[in-house]
């Protein structure tokens, strides 16, 4: 699946309507969605490393691969709201590291400088930069680690999205997740 496919695809999951007072959610309160969420997904996937690092636990790769489709679903609504640029190509920098703590101090500092830049509203030449490098450290990290490729890693969370939201996004749904019926579906996409 390519990236401008997937984005069109992943969009139909987004919350556009304030659960709390049924308004649509405002330009600036979806680049705020948009970058809280990368910091999460971001935190989530750095956790998976933690974890396994200091507390011996085993790689999940499903997991890791999990969280980098989901990583992507927020830059891709970064993308749709505030119609950043994706520099095509890899910078010398990125491609120059062989070592994933460095990828990780480059998401977190990027998704970082989005939140900051969501909240003050200004310069997006500086979100175009940040979101492509947000986007090149991932496909670095799929290359260091012998990842699944991309496209079965977008496919796959479109498919998780689908089974989570049949028809278009809902609070319940997000809520009352069946994470065993979504974990088969991670590993008959990643697995294959």
């Amino acid at each position: 699946m390519l990236y401008e496919k997937y984005k069109r695809e992943s969009l139909r999951t987004e919350s556009l309507v304030n659960p709390i007072n049924n308004k649509a959610f405002s330009l600036p309160e979806r680049m705020t969605h948009a970058s809280m969420g990368l910091l999460t997904e971001v935190g989530e996937l750095i956790d998976s490393y933690k974890k396994s690092t200091y507390y011996g636990k085993k790689l999940d790769k499903i997991n890791i691969e999990e969280e980098i489709g989901d990583i992507f679903w927020y830059l891709s609504l970064w993308n749709h709201v505030c119609y950043s640029r994706l520099l095509l190509e890899m910078p010398y920098c990125i491609k120059a590291i062989t070592n994933r703590n460095k990828i990780f101090g480059l998401l977190v500092d990027k998704s970082n400088n989005l939140f900051r830049l969501s909240i003050e509203q200004d310069s997006f030449e500086a979100c175009d930069l940040c979101y492509s490098f947000i986007y090149h450290c991932l496909i670095r990290l799929i290359e260091l680690e012998k990842l699944s490729p991309l496209e079965k890693i977008l496919q796959t969370n479109i498919d998780k999205l689908y089974k989570r939201y049949p028809d278009i996004f809902s609070t319940s749904n997000a809520i009352d997740r069946d994470l065993e019926e979504e974990r088969i579906t991670l590993e008959k996409g990643l697995l294959k």
